[in-house]
Order: C-alpha cells, then sequence, then structure tokens
C-alpha cells in the first residue's frame, strides 16, 4: 500500500506545497527516492517562457505543474487513484480498498455550490476553494437535466466515482504573461530513474500564466502569493561595473565589497568553494601551462535559494565575480540554483573594457572562478536571512534605455548592448557524459554571458 498523502485544498499534498520552486521539490523527490521512484520532467527548449513545466511522477500517479517564469508549483493534478492513497483531515478517502465516489467526497468535504457539467467530455466537476473533483458521466446518463441537482446518484443506483483532482492554490499571486502547456511539438522531455540532486531552495516579481477569465481553475491556476519577507525570486538590477541592486528591499552588493558587506545584505551563504586552480589561466598568461597551484585561492559563496554566487580574491576577501544564475532547464547544471529574477539596468555595457586578458578571448578570464558542484548543501529558506544594507553606495553612468531580463535572447542582449569582445569561449564539462551539450560565454563590458544553444541566457557574470 502506498504511504498516504495528505490532500490539503489551496496548501499541496503532503510535503508538495503549491509554491515551492522546482529545485525544492526535485532535492524533496530525491530524498524520498523510495516513494517517489521515476518521474519525467516536460519543458519546451525553444520557448521555454510560453509553456509551464510540468513534472510527471509516473509511478504515483501525479503531475506537478509550475510556472515557466517564476519555476514554483502552482498546481497538482492526480490522475491515477490505484496506485495514491489520499487522507483528508485525518479520514481516508482513497486506497486499494476504499473508492473516491461523489457520495463519500460529498459527505467528507462538506456542502458546496452546484458543479459544472462538460456536455462535450462527459464530465462533471465538483469544486471547492482549492480543489476540484472531476467526476465522468456515462453516455446513458448524460445530459444532466437539472445543473442545480448534485449528480449524488444514477437512477440506476450507482454513483460517479472520481478521475482526476486538481488542486491548486485559491491566493494567487500577480499575472505577467499567458502560457499553456507544451504541445508535442515544443514540448522536451527528461526522464529520470530518481530525482535529480538539486540545491538551493512580493513586490515586482510576476508570475507568467494562462490566466483569464472564467474556464476550470486549474487549468489557469497561479503560484500562491509570496510573503512580504520571501526573497525567493525577488528582482536582482545587475549595474554593470558596479555590482548588484535589490529594489524591494533597498539593498546593494558591489564589486570589491568585503565579506562583511556580503553577509550583511545576503546573510550566510549556503556553501562555500575554494577554486584551487584556474583552468582558463593558460588564455591569460600565454606560456600554454596552468602555473602552479595558488597558495591563496580565490573562493566562492554559493546563494543557491537566490541563484547567485559571489566569488571572493583569495588575497583581498573581497568580491571580484558576480555569477546570477537563470537555472535554464536543458543547462548542465540544472536545479542546482533556484532561478534568479535578474534585470541589467538600462544603459549600455559595450562601452567599456571587461576584466579580460585582451590577448585572448575576451570572457576567458572571467571563467578561472566559476562555480563547482558542492559536496552538500540544501535549498535554504532565503525568508530566514537577516538581510541588512550594504555600507558602499553604488553609482551608475548609463544612459535609459529598456532593461533586459532573464527571458531576453541573446540577439536582443546584442542589439541593446554591442557585440561581444571576440570569440566565444566553449565549455561542456563533461563531454562524454552530458545529454544537454556546450555552452558558450561571450564578453560585453563588464559582463559574460553563458548562451545555450536555444539562445537564452544560462548565466550572467559581472566583473
Amino acid at each position: 500500500m502506498a504511504t498516504p498523502l495528505t490532500l490539503s485544498p489551496g496548501n499541496g499534498l503532503g510535503r508538495l506545497a503549491l509554491g515551492l520552486p522546482l529545485p525544492a521539490v526535485i532535492a524533496y523527490l530525491k530524498r524520498e527516492s523510495l516513494q517517489f521512484s521515476k518521474y519525467e520532467l516536460k519543458f519546451s527548449d525553444k520557448t521555454p517562457f510560453d509553456y509551464d513545466v510540468v513534472l510527471n511522477l509516473i509511478h504515483n500517479g501525479l503531475a506537478l505543474r509550475f510556472d515557466p517564469l517564476s519555476q514554483r508549483l502552482k498546481s497538482i493534478e492526480l490522475y491515477d487513484f490505484d496506485k495514491l492513497s489520499l487522507t483528508y483531515e485525518g479520514a481516508l478517502f482513497n486506497s486499494p480498498t476504499i473508492v473516491p465516489t461523489f457520495l463519500l467526497i460529498y459527505k467528507l468535504f462538506g456542502p458546496t455550490y452546484p458543479g459544472e457539467y462538460d456536455a462535450d467530455k462527459l464530465r462533471y466537476t465538483l469544486k471547492y476553494p482549492g480543489v476540484s473533483f472531476v467526476f465522468p458521466i456515462p453516455q446513458q446518463f448524460a445530459p444532466l437535466k437539472n445543473l442545480a441537482d448534485l449528480p449524488i446518484s444514477f437512477p440506476d443506483g450507482t454513483t460517479p466515482v472520481v478521475s482526476r483532482i486538481y488542486l491548486y492554490s485559491s491566493n494567487p499571486a500577480p499575472v505577467a504573461a499567458k502560457p499553456s502547456t507544451p504541445t508535442p511539438a515544443a514540448a522536451t522531455t527528461a526522464t529520470s530513474s530518481s530525482a535529480s540532486a538539486a540545491r538551493g531552495g512580493g513586490n515586482g516579481r510576476k508570475e507568467s500564466s494562462n490566466a483569464t477569465a472564467g474556464g476550470p481553475e486549474w487549468k489557469h491556476a497561479i503560484a500562491p502569493r509570496l510573503g512580504p519577507f520571501d526573497t525567493y525570486f525577488e528582482r536582482v538590477v545587475i549595474k554593470p561595473g558596479f555590482g548588484l541592486q535589490f529594489p524591494d528591499r533597498g539593498g546593494q552588493v558591489c564589486l570589491q565589497a568585503t565579506c562583511q558587506d556580503v553577509l550583511g545584505e545576503m546573510g550566510r551563504p549556503e556553501d562555500v568553494t575554494t577554486k584551487q586552480r584556474d583552468k582558463m589561466g593558460i588564455h591569460r598568461n600565454g606560456s600554454g601551462e596552468q602555473g602552479p597551484l595558488s597558495t591563496n585561492p580565490d573562493y566562492v559563496w554559493n546563494y543557491f535559494s537566490m541563484g547567485i554566487d559571489m566569488v571572493f580574491d583569495g588575497t583581498t576577501h573581497r568580491v571580484k565575480k558576480m555569477i546570477l544564475h537563470s537555472n535554464m532547464l536543458g543547462h548542465h547544471h540544472v536545479n542546482l540554483y533556484a532561478r534568479c529574477n535578474f534585470e541589467i539596468s538600462s544603459g549600455t555595457a559595450g562601452t567599456g573594457s571587461a576584466s579580460a586578458s585582451a590577448s585572448a578571448p575576451a570572457s576567458a578570464s572571467a571563467l578561472g572562478s566559476s562555480t563547482a558542484s558542492p559536496s552538500n548543501g540544501t535549498f535554504a529558506n532565503a525568508a530566514s536571512r537577516n538581510v541588512g544594507s550594504s555600507s558602499k553606495a553604488m553609482g551608475s553612468k548609463h544612459t535609459a534605455s529598456t532593461p533586459l531580463d532573464l527571458t531576453a535572447k541573446w540577439d536582443k542582449v546584442q542589439e541593446q548592448l554591442g557585440k561581444p569582445l571576440g570569440p566565444p569561449v566553449i565549455f561542456n564539462p563533461s563531454p562524454n557524459h552530458n545529454p544537454f551539450g556546450s555552452t558558450s560565454y561571450y564578453a560585453i563590458g563588464h559582463m559574460v554571458f553563458e548562451i545555450m544553444k536555444n539562445g537564452y541566457m544560462a548565466s550572467v557574470m559581472i566583473v
């Protein structure tokens, strides 16, 4: 018998809470791999922000739907009740020996308004706040003559049995766009026998949703509204050559900031990675050798739940680089970081010179302290951190223009910021075992862009 899952209308199913980020859900599936042994991840590779991300738990009869922009869980579909055991307020209403009939659901969940009858699909939907139950109606009893009456039983004495249950939030976030389910032609499916490793885990934080007036709530579901102190997917503004701003809380972190500055603004890192050897050093010294191990190696503070890395100089202990991750599905580090809701400040970055050496591809020197996979760590709750304000002021010399956000493609970035400085650096961490292929690094001014084969940004580095 499957482990019973508690159904909580408007909140989630068991520990699968609505609003959880995709990396947090996959981390949970990995920890509970005995219960959730296999899943399919469906997404659009060509237009990743136009279609929902669907995580299909094959052996559990569940489908989890995520907002394509914020990557937060917005609805849960239960479709195979032979594989599920369900409880509500301590009462078991679905198991190998209990059939979820209309009469049982109505008695357990209580009175509600008349549902909706779909004459074309021959199904009746009974709705409560945050949950909908779908019952098929046999052809011989259709159409239902009196929709004001609940179809507790048919004329032959039988009662409908649930075929689908949908969970969704009754406290949705603001709406920004209009995606839908990936079509067979547009969808990419990644299948895993167990959940992959994942780390990490308002105002100005929109949700991409196909919310429209009318229609079933689960088809137009939106992830729950974030709390005022929840820093997940908060707006982060990149100031090229200067650092980062956090407008929603009035904070900022500059290049050359001290460890204390970063701690005061972003809190304790979730992991620390030390870089013993700079593999990109060969592009800078021109000798064809990587050079000896550094006695004061650079180190990286990983903020997985924010999608940000802070790279510190091993000698001065000041920030020398900042890396913001988009957690683009199809990337070799997918679900290691939460998605960072970044945008590039108005202005142009093409007029300055990058920190990279002019004698090598412009982006080569900036890659030396890129992050490595940590040995441990969890998707920390960013809302629990104590945040302050940096002691450094941040200026800007950029002229006004339309900001670029994480949904921008590489051609749009070049159109606004100018052409890159030299040819790209091609990176593939494990050519023999990486099914996603390589990415390309381009330098424009004080930034290095990691671009995927579909033209979208996997990360942005400030140098």
